[in-house]
């Protein structure tokens, strides 16, 4: 009989599909398991995920504000028909889930994808386990009591995104030590049927910039600075995918206009299908995510698949990964002097961008196939489920 596995993620929606929370229930369930995702109820279609996989809605039976108790609630009326339950990232709310579940399921396993990243900085659960910080109120240290002392010894596996990170965290904490491992995203374009890729010297001589342009983890306005400065040394254009934040329009515009030379050498293409960035990838050379703190974003495991070098800064989960592999160049400081040195290195040196950007290709075709990862990932479940 398969087992089954459920992936709790209340806000799920349709373009979450080609991200971990999708591809993963996804992925698994064409390893012969019983895959579903369980979400919150809502007006949101979802016409790619429910072709794919199969969606569970739960009605908000305790009001719209109580919704993660519905959440709750379901999970404990089919926590025994539920062999491995998938929650995602390190909080109050997940460990709650995690705790009731292996109440009424004592069998049950519990993996948490935490998407963290130590190059990144410090999280809020970090300071919980060190006791770091004296909670305000009375619920709140009774909260943190019980994720220390009980929660978190329901997990059976955690996975981080990077080899620094799960170093870091099983040396540290206690509650990791022989239960965390490193487990990369992917990219679905075999699902989009996207396998013949341009040789790197066929390629535009583009720059590439994807994701929510002008938050601060984004660093968009550092990207923009250092193309400026970059731009008289070279005929690289820049180009640009994503929704933009209202907040960063009017600094994009006034950017623009104080620079009319590069009003033709920016392309801001707005939020792209996953089809059409897929094309935008193809036809550049180089990836730039000056990022000021950053998980393994899809973009990365997407570009490198495309043959992208890539220009990043050590705050990112990938950084060791470019440095290791050669596969581009790693600024130590999110600024624009030190990613318009980066960007210059590869620029200068035709032949080590494309080096740059064969061995990123390498990477990604070995390491970031999502059949790839979820073959390692069946296999660790199936060794600690044992085990257990």
């Amino acid at each position: 009989m398969a087992k089954t596995f459920v992936t709790l993620f209340p806000y799920y929606q349709d373009h979450h599909f080609y991200k971990d929370p999708g591809q993963v229930p996804y992925r698994i369930s064409r390893e012969g398991f019983e895959a579903r995702i369980v979400r919150l109820q809502s007006d949101d279609l979802l016409p790619v995920t429910e072709k794919q996989i199969r969606v569970t809605q739960v009605r908000p039976i305790f009001g719209r504000n109580a919704g993660n108790l519905s959440l709750l609630f379901w999970l404990l009326r089919n926590s025994r028909r539920t062999d491995i339950l998938n929650l995602f990232h390190l909080t109050w709310q997940s460990l709650l889930a995690a705790w009731l579940f292996k109440i009424f399921n004592r069998s049950g396993f519990v993996w948490v994808k935490m998407d963290n990243c130590h190059a990144s900085g410090r999280y809020d659960w970090e300071y919980v386990l060190n006791r770091e910080k004296s909670a305000s109120t009375l619920k709140e240290r009774f909260k943190e009591g019980l994720m220390r002392r009980r929660f978190i010894r329901s997990v059976d596996l955690w996975s981080v995104e990077d080899e620094e990170s799960r170093d870091y965290y099983e040396s540290s904490y206690p509650a990791f030590r022989g239960k965390i491992i490193t487990l990369y995203n992917g990219h679905c374009a075999d699902i989009l049927n996207y396998t013949v890729r341009r040789e790197f010297s066929d390629k535009e001589k583009i720059i590439v910039n994807a994701g929510r342009l002008g938050t601060h983890q984004k660093a968009s306005d550092v990207l923009l600075e250092a193309f400026r400065s970059v731009a008289p040394f070279t005929d690289y254009d820049l180009h640009l995918a994503g929704t933009m934040e209202p907040g960063f329009i009017p600094w994009y515009e006034a950017f623009i206009n104080a620079n009319p030379d590069l009003k033709h050498r920016i392309t801001y293409h707005g939020a792209l299908d996953t089809g059409d960035l897929f094309g935008l990838y193809d036809r550049s050379r180089i990836l730039c995510m000056p990022s000021r703190y950053e998980g393994l974003a899809l973009v990365f495991c997407e570009a490198m698949y495309f043959g992208n070098a890539v220009v990043t800064t050590g705050a990112v989960s990938v950084a060791g990964i470019i440095r290791n592999e050669s596969a581009g160049e790693v600024a130590e400081r999110s600024d624009k002097e030190a990613v318009a040195e980066s960007l210059l290195v590869l620029l200068r040196n035709p032949s080590a961008a494309e080096s740059s950007g064969n061995n990123a290709r390498r990477f990604a075709d070995k390491h970031f196939s999502w059949p790839v990862i979820i073959r390692g990932l069946v296999t660790e479940l199936e060794k600690r489920s044992k085990q257990g």
